[in-house]
């Protein structure tokens, strides 16, 4: 009988400090997180970067555009990752997307992977206007160049459906010209403004 009330003692030790742990966790809203990435500004463990303003919400949902011959399809999501390396954790927005020519062939489609595949867009922060939020675009040939940012940006201008604003900036890095020695594609028109539908 000792035995088992010293188990449940212990038992309920550990909930308890678990459950502190959880309680001690700093909120801070996710428009806020570029704030404390221009400032240098220490990240302290245990805080979690939280849409509490509930500003992903007109992100969610399916967007389908146009634009020079091509359509895309947008599937945006809202996930909360936890960093690998130290406690945080931070929502984000993932988008799974599909891109086909003028005739309808599939140039890349990522609408069915997990959003932990390379080839989701993986959410950053918002920018410090606060109304457009950054993604990073990894593709499938990413060592040749085919990567860079996404920025999507809402419009709402009173009418329904919703408007959404995209613009994809190309990555500089050199790439080994040995290895990569074709032209890569990159599904997205660079450096201008092309607009989706919310569905």
């Amino acid at each position: 009988m000792k035995h088992i009330l010293f188990i449940l003692l212990i038992t309920a030790t550990l909930f308890s400090c678990k459950v502190q742990q959880v309680y001690a966790q700093e909120l801070i809203a996710v428009e806020e997180h570029i704030n404390y990435l221009n400032n240098e500004t220490e990240i302290q463990d245990n805080t979690y970067f939280k849409d509490v303003n509930n500003l992903f919400d007109e992100f969610i949902g399916v967007w389908i555009g146009s634009y020079n011959d091509k359509n895309f399809t947008f599937i945006i999501s809202e996930t909360t990752e936890q960093s690998s390396i130290r406690p945080l954790s931070f929502d984000k927005l993932m988008i799974n997307y599909k891109v086909t020519d003028i005739s309808g062939v599939t140039l890349i489609d990522t609408t069915n992977l997990p959003i932990t595949n390379l080839l989701v867009m993986q959410g950053t922060y918002f920018i410090e206007n606060g109304e457009s939020y950054q993604l990073s675009y990894y593709g499938e040939e990413f060592e040749c160049g085919d990567f860079g940012k996404i920025f999507i940006t809402v419009i709402n201008n009173n009418v329904n459906p919703s408007e959404l604003n995209v613009y994809f900036s190309q990555g500089h890095d050199i790439n080994d010209p040995n290895e990569c020695t074709n032209d890569v594609t990159i599904p997205f028109p660079r450096d201008v403004n092309f607009t989706l539908i919310k569905q």
